[in-house]
């Protein structure tokens, strides 16, 4: 008989019975009230501290946030991007493959600059631990004496400068295990309060679905 998985399979959010989602919306809502004096706002609940006293003018580009949706069942579990920080994680992106590519054309591949070693545990029972050890980066002549750091960074500022603006956009993904997945592109300067109520306002408008600035 094949052993089975330990593995426990998840069931998505969106199979759950109803009861037990509108107990989840419920025990959210509830949530929600107490934690207004963090977030600044009853319309939602985050981790993310968005009030801080020591850095009143903070600029927000990420926020993970949760909300009910219009009906008593759905609760959206929301990860909201500024259209700038979308763009710049596609330039990261494309800067580190091209980068790669140039080094492999030369027959290269990066070389990170640390390394890890295992500590043996002192005594029976004790964590066994990892050291991390850090030597200069390498200069490669195929990235005209950069290190790979510094070539991804330079080729990063270009594209910057040549990338079109991500569109403004709303993404489902029904997997998740608490509440619907929701991806949001904003085109704000930052996530603060206003513009996170600002835009549950306008998922909700939309209907609660799939949607981008190219459907307009």
């Amino acid at each position: 008989m094949p052993k089975r998985s330990s593995r426990r399979a998840i069931t998505p959010f969106v199979n759950l019975p109803r009861h037990r989602r509108r107990s989840a919306v419920i025990a959210l809502k509830g949530r929600m009230l107490r934690n207004a004096p963090h977030t600044g706002s009853a319309l939602f609940d985050s981790h993310h501290l968005l009030i801080d006293p020591d850095e009143p003018q903070r600029v927000h580009e990420w926020v993970d946030i949760v909300f009910p949706g219009l009906d008593r069942f759905t609760i959206w579990n929301a990860e909201f991007i500024t259209t700038h920080l979308a763009k710049l994680d596609a330039a990261s992106n494309a800067a580190h493959e091209q980068t790669t590519a140039q080094l492999a054309q030369m027959g290269l591949a990066y070389e990170p600059s640390w390394t890890s070693h295992l500590i043996p545990p002192k005594r029976p029972g004790e964590m066994r631990m990892y050291r991390m050890e850090f030597a200069p980066e390498l200069r490669y002549d195929a990235l005209g004496g950069q290190t790979y750091r510094e070539a991804c960074d330079a080729l990063q500022m270009k594209l910057m400068q040549t990338l079109p603006t991500p569109p403004e956009r709303f993404e489902i993904d029904r997997g998740y295990a608490y509440g619907i997945g929701l991806h949001a592109v904003v085109n704000v300067a930052t996530l603060d309060t206003a513009a996170i109520e600002q835009t549950i306002a306008r998922f909700r408008a939309l209907g609660e679905s799939d949607w981008n600035t190219n459907n307009d």
